[in-house]
């Protein structure tokens, strides 16, 4: 049978058909924590800081595609882990090739599976700057500046 946590999870990706800068924090809890743990530049937010920094994909990312390529579904730790191979796609306008990477996202839960209270996020580090260079190359040519921390 398939978990509370999963059928949110499920959902959370669903909301990637269509992204804005509050797909990542849906289903957070207020105080929920952003880690993103990458050799290069570990960072940890808050949602704020999360729907920030997402406002700036805005016009830029079309969708995301998700493939998960493995579930790890934690009843004792009350979480779930997901190895994903992801392609975004960017506004067709910007005449930008599809970036694909590979990313672990664990998912911590509140007591009654429906509210991610923990989000965890190991990235490719070796290709997520890629990424973050076609981004910049689509601000660009809306006449925007580069991405900018929160």
């Amino acid at each position: 049978m398939v978990s509370k946590r999963r059928r949110v999870i499920e959902k959370w990706i669903d909301g990637y058909q269509q992204p804005d800068r509050y797909t990542v924090t849906a289903f957070r809890s207020p105080d929920c924590p952003h880690i993103v743990s990458s050799a290069l530049h570990p960072v940890q937010w808050d949602n704020n800081k999360t729907i920030k920094f997402f406002t700036q994909f805005e016009g830029i990312l079309h969708r995301v595609d998700f493939i998960v390529n493995d579930w790890l579904d934690d009843n004792i730790g009350n979480k779930i882990g997901i190895l994903v191979t992801l392609t975004s796609y960017f506004t067709p306008e910007l005449e930008l090739e599809p970036y694909t990477g590979k990313y672990y996202i664990i998912f911590h839960f509140n007591e009654a599976q429906d509210t991610i209270t923990k989000y965890v996020e190991v990235v490719d580090y070796s290709n997520t700057p890629n990424y973050l260079a076609k981004v910049n190359i689509g601000r660009e040519k809306l006449g925007l500046g580069p991405l900018q921390e929160p």
